[in-house]
């Protein structure tokens, strides 16, 4: 990816700046879906941790499955009713940085 297409998924996803997070899942192997919500309207944050094609991006809101993974389950309990307080590229990198905040804590992921 270039440093403007991480720009752009930083601004998208930074767009959504005081959603909430409702749930943390599991919906592949290496892949994370942060349910974010305000008022009615639902997205996700999707985190894929491939090492070999790691990927963020929003999408589509999609059901939890029954089961949370350990590490879904680590997730929701540190994200759970949080706030996306936003998104950034790292600068010099290949990366973002995306901000949470509970109870006044900030959570970065």
């Amino acid at each position: 990816m270039t440093p403007s297409q991480i720009h752009a998924i930083a601004r998208e996803i930074d767009a959504h700046r005081g959603w909430r997070v409702r749930a943390v899942h599991q919906d592949g192997r290496s892949r994370f879906r942060i349910a974010l919500e305000q008022g009615s309207k639902r997205r996700d944050l999707v985190l894929d941790l491939d090492p070999d094609r790691p990927r963020i991006h929003l999408a589509s809101a999609r059901p939890a499955p029954k089961h949370p993974a350990p590490l879904a389950s680590t997730m929701r309990r540190h994200l759970s009713h949080a706030r996306l307080e936003g998104a950034r590229a790292v600068r010099g990198e290949r990366a973002l940085a995306v901000a949470f905040a509970r109870g006044g804590a900030t959570t970065p992921l």
